[in-house]
């Protein structure tokens, strides 16, 4: 990036000094005095614009190049621990900007996690529902076999919800699986 700088400022210096040529010549004859003004005013406006171009790269140069050397300083860093899967596209970037996702954080998961399931109790019948009540999950769509699974309900909403059937709290709860449980989990 230094060197970059540097080639933009010697071919500032040239400019400058093509400028600075432009404005001392003079010529006594009026034709060729004419002419000579004219591809001037020409020139004068190619190199006013190329100046202005080469002063832009400068900045720019300049704000990176600031910006690797701190880069040292910054650091992402996660809100939780997981497995960190890279979005590929975004590492072929040079510089990324501000607030562009480059990762995902995956979940780590357990071998044996717990699964949480969530029902709905009509509310003639939450009162006699309460937290940490022991239930009996019964499992039958689409495993291998049918399977009763002991569980503990975790929470009970304070409102419940309305639908077009009546009134429901949705309620979670907690299952207690044995490890051999898990091969015949879906």
């Amino acid at each position: 990036m230094q060197q970059q700088i540097d080639s933009i400022n010697d071919a500032l210096t040239s400019y400058k000094t093509q400028y600075a040529g432009f404005s001392s010549t003079n010529l006594a004859e009026d034709a060729l005095t004419n002419k000579l003004n004219e591809l001037k005013s020409q020139q004068l406006s190619s190199i006013t614009k190329e100046l202005e171009t080469l002063n832009q790269e400068i900045e720019q140069t300049k704000i990176q190049h600031a910006a690797t050397e701190t880069s040292g300083k910054n650091t992402i860093i996660a809100t939780e621990s997981g497995t960190v899967n890279l979005l590929i596209n975004k590492t072929k970037l040079t510089s990324i900007p501000q607030g562009t996702n480059i990762a995902q954080i995956y979940p780590n998961l357990k071998k044996t996690p717990d699964l949480k399931v969530s029902f709905y109790i009509s509310a003639n019948e939450i009162s006699e529902i309460v937290e940490n009540q022991s239930i009996r999950y019964h499992l039958t769509e689409k495993n291998s076999k049918h399977m009763v699974i002991p569980g503990n309900i975790t929470s009970i909403p304070a409102n419940p919800i309305t639908t077009k059937d009546g009134n429901f709290y949705q309620v979670s709860a907690i299952l207690n699986l044995r490890p051999k449980d898990y091969q015949n989990i879906h």
